[in-house]
């Protein structure tokens, strides 16, 4: 299948990405929905698209990938959870992630894999998992930095 234009590639130097039949591998393809980040950029909401600088760095340095995804239309597909250090506020200022919070990322499979949601959770007593992992990603933990 061809790429489409709208799909801009993130660079990821791990192993701890997924290809689409669920094999760690070296050179993944993965990408972020171009349209997506336009129209959070034009419609926001405005903290969204700030946290969208988060993407890279957080599948870059997971703490946890959990397998499958809770959610009506995607099933098949991976959360990638990360503890950022800062985010970037609405003013572009670097400020302090709080404490019990972690940054999720969730990917789909398509003709690679793309990023195409990202929040924030409160993790779970400290653990970096984030709250109600066990019914919001039934294919349970596929790789843990631990």
């Amino acid at each position: 299948m061809a790429m489409s234009a709208d799909y801009l590639p993130v660079r990821v130097d791990r192993e701890v990405l997924f290809d689409e039949e669920g094999g760690a591998t070296k050179r993944p393809s993965l990408y972020v929905r171009q349209g997506v980040l336009e129209a959070l950029e034009l419609h926001g909401p405005e903290w969204k698209f700030a946290d969208a600088s988060l993407i890279t760095a957080s599948l870059n340095e997971p703490i946890f990938v959990f397998n499958g995804l809770n959610r009506p239309s995607i099933q098949e597909g991976y959360c990638y959870v990360a503890r950022p250090s800062h985010r970037i506020s609405l003013d572009g200022q670097q400020e302090p992630v709080p404490h019990d919070r972690v940054f999720l990322v969730f990917v789909e499979k398509e003709f690679g894999l793309v990023a195409f949601d990202w929040e924030w959770r409160v993790a779970a007593n400290g653990s970096g998992r984030p709250v109600d992992w066990e019914i919001d990603f039934p294919g349970g933990v596929k790789w843990s930095r631990t």
